[in-house]
């Protein structure tokens, strides 16, 4: 069996002010946990709901990045 790292995109839409979008979304925000995380959440529990593929939802993809 051999190890791949792939790299998973996935597209959200998240409202902050203006002004600080850009402070809190790439410089001090964690995907998992911020209003970005919280949009992934929901998706989540929205593709549980309704057995759909969140990722798919949300345009996601796929790219093989380190092969072994």
């Amino acid at each position: 069996m051999a190890k791949y790292r792939v790299k998973c995109t996935v597209f959200v839409d998240v409202e902050y002010p203006e002004d600080i979008a850009k402070f809190m979304i790439e410089e001090n925000g964690c995907p998992g946990t911020s209003a970005v995380g919280a949009a992934i959440d929901r998706a989540i529990e929205h593709g549980r709901k309704n057995g759909v593929c969140w990722a798919c939802n949300l345009g996601g993809t796929n790219e093989i990045v380190e092969v072994p």
